[in-house]
């Protein structure tokens, strides 16, 4: 049994059926000891009893997915050979379907979607609610987690069985800066056909890099595609923005500028358009993204005394201007590896753009979103969260301060009998002391 809406087809939960069966088997009309009403109580019973569809122990997974394989087959047979069966789940799925001139029939279905790993929404709060990445506005393009070994080889079965079967040469990649870690996918592609026997007469390149793959990724005016990645090249937008260059006046800029502005009334330069449109896209249809970066953020900031008055609507907003401001379509933190100049760097210039634009937004919200140093074994600093004093630590003020100087924006430090470094008041009266600090009064 699925569910089916026009063209979609979607799965249901084997534990939320029992109702469905348990409605079949009393609407049979087979007494209890009719041989293919046991069975059916039989499958009822083994389908109560599967594990949840949380569960995390690996056993009790593979017992779900084994069991439920076995209960399928053994329900098909059944109804396949039981005409009352049949005939009975027939009629509890007419009854299940609802008759539009009475709503109240939809209840039962209502409940079974209730209970299923998903909800069915309209496609129109996509933008808002959504709960999984995407290639943009389009649904259906969900991002997976490629970084998980188990993912990456059952989603790349068929194509590397085309490429050992010499089908395929080469690869193309679009888009590969909605991974993870684009570094690691690249490297783990390669790793699968870096074998000594296989050109091991080439050039040192070929040897490096024995799966030749090109990248969709557009390059902003000086930037340059990571010279670690272990791939050929773009798919081309850089040479090809070249080269429709060789068919511009330049010289005409001016002019062109001038008819525009006359005929459009729009003075806004080109810059100032990037920025609009690119809050345009945060704001609604990257909405559910920002929203749920925003409440990781939120979560983080509660946890600690120097930040907890920081609001979910100050952190989205302060989110937004930073993602607008970004010079460049991302940078290439990784884990357990240290912050590069380069991405510390475009991370810093964007907070401080996103400052600049924004004077009457509190500069303690734009530093809490500067990266934790990084320590000596290359992990991230953790905040404290329960102990320390009110201020931030001084290896994170430091950090702030070099990121603040390197954005060209002031660093201070807020005036002692605020309640915190947003400025924010709590709900509690807060005095200070000149030796220690904060204490409740």
């Amino acid at each position: 049994m699925r569910l089916t809406y026009y063209e979609h087809r979607l799965p249901l939960g084997p534990r939320t059926l029992a109702p469905i069966l348990g409605a079949t088997c009393e609407g049979s009309g087979l007494t209890a000891d009719d041989p293919d009403r046991q069975k059916l109580e039989s499958i009822l019973s083994a389908m109560r009893n599967l594990p949840e569809r949380h569960e995390r122990t690996a056993d009790l997974r593979r017992e779900r997915r084994r069991e439920k394989e076995v209960i399928k087959r053994r329900l098909r047979g059944l109804v396949a050979t039981s005409r009352p069966l049949a005939e009975g789940l027939e009629q509890t799925l007419r009854r299940l379907n609802g008759d539009p001139s009475d709503p109240s029939t939809f209840d039962a279905l209502d409940a079974l979607l209730a209970a299923q790993s998903y909800r069915l929404a309209s496609w129109r709060v996509a933008a808002e609610e959504i709960n999984y990445r995407r290639f943009f506005g389009i649904n259906e393009l969900a991002a997976i987690r490629m970084e998980s070994t188990e993912v990456f080889e059952t989603a790349h079965a068929l194509l590397f069985r085309l490429l050992e079967d010499g089908v395929i040469n080469a690869l193309r990649l679009d888009p590969t800066d909605g991974l993870y870690d684009p570094l690691a996918y690249f490297e783990a592609l390669q790793a699968r056909f870096r074998r000594p026997s296989r050109r091991s007469n080439g050039s040192p390149n070929d040897l490096a890099r024995p799966l030749p793959i090109l990248v969709e990724k557009i390059l902003e005016p000086g930037e340059q595609l990571p010279g670690d990645w272990p791939v050929d090249g773009t798919t081309g937008y850089d040479f090809a923005a070249a080269a429709i260059g060789l068919l511009v006046d330049t010289s005409a800029e001016r002019s062109l500028t001038a008819v525009y502005e006359r005929f459009t009334g729009d003075h806004v330069s080109y810059a100032g358009h990037v920025y609009q449109s690119k809050l345009q896209i945060l704001r609604y249809s990257l909405a559910s993204q920002v929203n749920m970066l925003a409440r990781s953020l939120e979560r983080i900031a509660s946890l600690n005394r120097h930040f907890r008055d920081f609001t979910l609507i100050s952190l989205t907003s302060a989110l937004q201007e930073v993602l607008a401001a970004f010079l460049v379509y991302r940078t290439y933190l990784r884990e357990r590896q240290a912050v590069t100049n380069k991405d510390e760097r475009r991370v810093c210039e964007a907070i401080g753009l996103a400052q600049r634009r924004n004077p009457a937004t509190s500069q303690s919200v734009f530093d809490f979103l500067v990266p934790p140093p990084i320590s000596s074994s290359g992990g991230t600093a953790r905040r404290s969260t329960a102990g320390g004093t009110w201020w931030p630590s001084p290896a994170r003020s430091a950090k702030s301060a070099s990121c603040a100087a390197s954005r060209g924006a002031p660093t201070s430090r807020p005036a002692a009998g605020t309640t915190s470094p947003s400025g924010l008041s709590g709900e509690r009266t807060v005095c200070t002391s000149p030796t220690a600090g904060p204490t409740i009064c």
